[in-house]
């Protein structure tokens, strides 16, 4: 089975189509610390692969970079994988001795950091890492609200006149009767309390508010369904059956459009400052990198790249006309025999996908052709590898196809390793927690074998 699996493996990486996602992991019973991977790689048939490598116990007491270097070089060596370091794509979270370890064990021949949901980190070992805010020389802060400003600068007026009033004020405060008091007779900042207890008493009702909408038929298609898609862009983020990494342009710029339609309709000054603080958010912790503007112009569905800029879609076509080897015969290939898809059913993605028009195809290399080629009106691919897998396509773009398969095989976040070791909790229960972590290992590996041939 391994043997099987090693070619596999040897055969993606030679090609730059394998990605491995690495985590620490502690059982809940004996404290027994692990290291677990999962690897990604699209295979010779053109389809995607998820397989859990390895989850093997952590012997050094310190998770250094060094320790963790070591050890995945240990856990490749069996697959022959060690040789072809430099070829792999590491899928990872934030965690700084991960970084270090594939960072600080290479000679760097070419550094560029990205981020995502996960980003890719060139150094001469690619290291994929989830979101980091951007670096920068010096510190920036993000504005308040002008409104809240106002707000602090009335609640400091409104003190100062208190203070002032209890100096002339001697009266005892028992003596009034506060119930016969009217709200216009409260002080400013009372009176800016309530308003914004109020506000926050109809925020904390606006789930249930949503969910009454969501019920009602005529309404479904407007806030039922946009609350709907806002869960499931988490759940195409996270999914390990199929490319993901197409997905950040489209989701990140459907985020985007969402929050700037909350601040302009939004008339209550609290959620008003929800929706434009996350809007700052977003646009301050989340880069968008080269590496998701590339994966979403080779999904075809996806390849007028709507959310990037100018100067992004302009890299992305240089970088992917470097990658074309220059053969003539290659060049006059056109697709005669090409046959749309049969039509599939509406899903939430399929609302972000290009409105299919004409473009002008006076180009003569094979971006170009590509960036002209028309779908058909119903042709709408959930994976895009469906597209690549067509022997027409390959013949008519055999350099875009072999980037696809670089591409397509990084996640765009590392949770199939955190499946990993939820499957891991499930086996060291309390009744098995003297399980040898070699025994783990092998369980965790014939676990994703089995799901494989499923």
């Amino acid at each position: 089975m391994k043997n099987k699996l090693k070619h596999s493996l040897l055969e993606a990486a030679k090609n730059k189509a394998l990605s491995i996602s690495p985590d620490n992991w502690t059982d809940n019973h004996r404290s027994v610390a692990y290291m677990g991977a999962t690897v990604h790689l699209i295979d010779e048939g053109l389809n995607y692969q998820s397989i859990d490598l390895f989850c093997v116990e952590f012997v050094e007491k310190k998770k250094t970079a060094e320790n963790i270097y070591q050890l995945m070089e240990k856990q490749l060596l069996e697959f022959g994988l060690d040789q072809y370091m430099d070829n792999i794509y590491f899928v990872t979270d934030r965690g700084s001795n991960f970084l270090k370890a594939f960072r600080s064990n290479k000679n760097t021949t070419k550094e560029k950091i990205t981020k995502s949901i996960d980003g890719i980190n060139y150094t001469t070992t690619q290291i994929e890492e989830t979101p980091k805010k951007k670096k920068s020389n010096s510190t920036k802060y993000l504005q308040a609200s002008p409104e809240f400003e106002d707000y602090s600068q009335s609640i400091d007026d409104c003190d100062q006149s208190e203070d002032d009033s209890e100096e002339e004020d001697d009266y005892d405060d028992d003596i009034c009767d506060y119930t016969e008091l009217t709200i216009n007779q409260l002080s400013n900042n009372v009176r800016l309390v309530i308003t914004t207890i109020k506000s926050c008493k109809s925020l904390s009702g606006l789930n249930r508010q949503l969910q009454l909408v969501q019920n009602e038929p005529e309404n479904e298609d407007l806030d039922g369904t946009t609350n709907n898609n806002k869960h499931i862009v988490l759940t195409e983020l996270q999914k390990t059956n199929e490319p993901s990494l197409f997905l950040v342009l489209p989701c990140i710029t459907y985020l985007r459009d969402e929050l700037a339609s909350g601040e302009r309709k939004e008339k209550s000054e609290l959620k008003f400052f929800f929706y434009k603080r996350a809007s700052q958010l977003l646009e301050n912790m989340f880069i968008m990198e080269e590496e998701y503007i590339m994966a979403a112009f080779l999904h075809p569905n996806y390849k007028q790249l709507r959310g990037a800029s100018s100067s992004q879609v302009a890299e992305c076509y240089t970088t992917s006309r470097q990658s074309i080897v220059h053969d003539q015969s290659s060049a006059e290939i056109i697709l005669d025999n090409y046959e749309p898809q049969a039509k599939k059913a509406k899903i939430f993605m399929s609302t972000l996908m290009d409105k299919q028009r004409q473009q002008n195809g006076n180009g003569q290399d094979e971006v170009d052709r590509y960036i002209s080629l028309t779908l058909g009106e119903d042709e709408q691919y959930s994976n895009p590898l469906d597209f690549w897998k067509k022997k027409d396509t390959q013949l008519a773009f055999p350099n875009l196809f072999q980037l696809a398969k670089r591409y397509f095989s990084i996640p765009c976040s590392s949770s199939a390793v955190e499946r990993q070791f939820s499957a891991a909790g499930q086996i060291i229960t309390q009744r098995r927690a003297n399980l040898d972590p070699a025994t783990v290992n092998d369980i965790i590996f014939l676990r994703s074998i089995e799901n494989r041939l499923v």
